[in-house]
This record gives structure tokens, sequence and C-alpha cells, in this order.
């Protein structure tokens, strides 16, 4: 398995829960960045999150640009 970094680690396991309803990556920079203590986060925290993500094979990204993990 890839090396993720914590904040990797927080949106793939958000993205998991949510599974397999598609997220904005506005909604996963607010979630890892409050439970990163970073409050006030939104998509240009989250879209590089989700995009590591996907180029890992990790999530999908559909038309709308949103997010979900693969299903296992």
């Amino acid at each position: 398995m890839a090396q993720l970094t914590q904040s990797q680690h927080l949106a793939l396991k958000y993205l998991e829960g949510k599974c397999p309803v598609f997220v904005s990556p506005t909604e996963v920079g607010r979630e890892v960045g409050n439970q990163l203590g970073k409050e006030g986060r939104h998509s240009s925290f989250g879209s590089p999150l989700c995009q590591k993500l996907v180029n890992l094979g990790f999530a999908v990204k559909n038309d709308a640009g949103h997010y979900a993990a693969v299903t296992k």
C-alpha cells in the first residue's frame, strides 16, 4: 500500500465512510481540516488530497468533480 500523509489518510477514511456517495472536495476539505484543527478549509485543501487518492487508485472522480472511495 502506498504511503499516505495524515491528511490523505483522513480524506480516504471520510470517503470510505460516505461510500458509495460522491462527495465534493469542499466537504472533504472542511471535514479533514476540522479533524486536523484547521477550520475554514475548503476545496483548495480538499481537491489536492482527493486527486492524489485518485492517482493512487483509492478514489474515483465523477463528471461533476466529486469524489468517492473505490469499492473493494
